[in-house]
């Protein structure tokens, strides 16, 4: 099992698999009933089964629901095969947070942006999303994030160093302004693992990182929030959060 569940999203999918000796799989149906249940209430949802095609002929089944998740929910996700055997995993969405605050500055001004994000127990992800004719240039910033006394995050970007990044390994020279971009948060639990820290090859290995009872993998809860990346104000030209593009 490997995925997450985003309270914020429309739909979620989580990647359920057969434990295997080799990445190639064949194109056939899994045997497995993947369900969702709300601890809290008791209400369960049987997920849809969706076969992905990737390239040298590797194929991987990704279930997903639209059903809508509750913040601050814990939620059961079950996969059962037809001879009873089973893996499980409990997830614990954490609560709605404040919209973040952006503190944007001019292109040619090389002070470091800054995103100001409150009311979370941890921080599980921080993007800048750059758009160019169709195309995404995901930025990870979740390194550049100082945590401050009261609790809350300051995520400081230097978006030029991210132009460069992605025409470096495109061999263009793309301009992408700031009306192509987005700014992705995503708040967890405090058990949430802190995977800038973990060793790579320990993340990679399959029971490095697992919280799957009967099984191995990992699947986490968030809430997350996109917001354009741009500053925004009041009347009174005091900084207000920007309404969310999620």
């Amino acid at each position: 099992m490997y995925g997450y569940l985003d309270a914020s999203a429309d739909t979620q999918w989580v990647r359920i698999m057969p434990v295997r000796d080799s990445l190639f799989y064949n194109p056939k149906e899994i045997d497995a009933t993947v369900t969702l249940q709300e601890l809290e209430s008791g209400e369960t949802v049987t997920l849809n089964d969706s076969l992905f095609h990737f390239s040298n002929n590797r194929y991987a089944h990704n279930f997903w629901t639209t059903h809508p998740l509750k913040p601050s929910g814990t939620y059961r996700l079950e996969a059962e095969r037809s001879d009873g055997a089973a893996s499980h995993v409990s997830v614990a969405l954490p609560a709605d947070f404040p919209i973040p605050i952006a503190y944007i500055w001019e292109p040619d001004d090389f002070t470091p942006d800054r995103i100001e994000v409150e009311g979370i127990e941890q921080l599980a992800d921080v993007q800048v999303i750059y758009r160019n004719q169709g195309r995404h240039f995901p930025i990870n910033h979740i390194e550049d994030t100082v945590i401050v006394p009261d609790g809350s995050y300051k995520v400081y970007i230097r978006p030029w160093e991210d132009i460069e990044t992605i025409n470096t390994d495109l061999g263009e020279q793309l301009e992408i302004p700031n009306e192509n971009r987005e700014i992705f948060v995503a708040a967890a639990t405090d058990d949430f693992p802190d995977f800038a820290t973990i060793d790579d090859i320990i993340s990679t290995l399959p029971e490095g990182i697992s919280n799957v009872e009967s099984g191995v993998g990992y699947v986490g809860g968030i809430l997350s929030k996109t917001i354009p990346y741009k500053s925004c104000f009041d009347d009174n030209l005091n900084r207000i959060p920007c309404s969310p593009t999620n």
